[in-house]
């Protein structure tokens, strides 16, 4: 794997933080001219592990939520079941503080609250009994406290969630696909128009606080939001011509597929900003830095060169599948420098996580 960067002036040194599994290597890429390894975990299992999802939190733990066939173990500690969900935290030193199984489930999305509240999304086909709540879901959110107690589980079987994100005041952003709904719970999901992508927030005791549908003329995808400083959220996908975000209509007019971020106030109500690119990439992952300026995670294919805003992507390998970028904007989303992150192999999935110490780290 490469990982070049356009703009070198701008990356800073830092570590590399990993965790190898048997199945696959989470390949940290860390954009730096200095790179060194200070610690790493194997994740064993007789069959499949996946890793699904990364977080960290304000102190510096790092957290890990996949899927696990026939009994998982790592650094000695074992899962009990043969089949399940797990998540993993650790500290800065690679310390294992917590291994939590969700059972016959698979754990998709990961999050965690300023209180070190966990938040997990995923579906388990209705086998997974939640204690708290008394029921078996199949598409779920699970709250666990920072020592891995269920809090509360949430059934989701109306939403297909793609990202969760805790926001500055502890509530939970989502977003997801959805399909013939006008109501959740009691909340009346916002639209101008046809919609099959919703957006919204959860409070902290698991009540839906609002929702907007999202859709647009040839169907949208969302793939994942954040919170900025200003507790504003940005999200972003995939759109034709148009772009319905609750009573919002955008007209993007140039007949062809794009990748779009947006902008929504606090509570989802106004349409703050929206950039698209013509579409050869999925945005996959958004982070705000200290300077409220998005880092964007885009994964796609192409043969042909790609442009983003002044710079041009050149695939330098003969397959189109393999190729990540993450670029940095700045705070009117002017994209400031790309990095390329490419492999002769396809590249299947991506996630990325700014941590407290303002490092990037990409894994796939």
């Amino acid at each position: 794997m490469s990982n070049e960067s356009l703009k070198p002036e701008r990356m800073k040194t830092i570590h590399i933080r990993a965790t190898i599994f048997t199945s696959f290597i989470i390949l940290c890429s860390f954009f730096s001219s200095a790179q060194n390894w200070e610690w790493a975990h194997g994740l064993y299992a007789d069959d499949m592990v996946f890793c699904d999802d990364i977080c960290s939190d304000n102190s510096g733990n790092m957290y890990i939520i996949g899927d696990q066939y026939d009994t998982m173990s790592i650094s000695g500690l074992q899962l009990p079941y043969s089949e399940c969900g797990f998540v993993v935290k650790l500290n800065p030193a690679g310390v294992i503080l917590l291994l939590k199984a969700i059972p016959y489930a698979s754990a998709r999305h990961l999050t965690v609250d300023s209180q070190g509240n966990i938040y997990v999304s995923g579906h388990s086909g209705g086998y997974f009994y939640f204690a708290n709540s008394g029921h078996n879901y199949d598409k779920f959110i699970v709250k666990f406290d920072s020592l891995g107690n269920e809090m509360w589980a949430k059934c989701m079987d109306d939403i297909w969630i793609e990202d969760i994100v805790a926001s500055p005041s502890n509530n939970l952003g989502f977003v997801g696909s959805i399909q013939n709904i006008s109501m959740l719970d009691s909340i009346q999901i916002v639209s101008s128009g046809g919609y099959n992508c919703v957006i919204g927030e959860i409070d902290p005791m698991s009540n839906y606080i609002w929702a907007n549908g999202v859709g647009g003329d040839g169907g949208v995808e969302i793939h994942t939001l954040a919170y900025d400083n200003d507790t504003n959220i940005i999200f972003g996908g995939a759109c034709g011509d148009t772009l319905n975000i609750g009573m919002n209509t955008l007209n993007i007019g140039n007949n062809t597929p794009n990748t779009y971020l947006a902008k929504l106030s606090s509570g989802g109500t106004n349409v703050l900003s929206t950039k698209t690119f013509p579409s050869h990439f999925y945005t996959f992952g958004i982070e705000i830095n200290s300077n409220n300026e998005p880092l964007i995670l885009l994964s796609g294919s192409i043969f042909d060169p790609y442009y983003l805003d002044t710079f041009t992507i050149v695939n330098p390998l003969p397959v189109p599948n393999g190729m990540k970028l993450v670029c940095k904007m700045n705070s009117n989303w002017d994209v400031e420098w790309v990095s390329k992150i490419y492999s002769e192999s396809p590249l299947y999935w991506s996630t990325m996580d700014l941590n407290s110490q303002g490092e990037i780290v990409v894994s796939s």
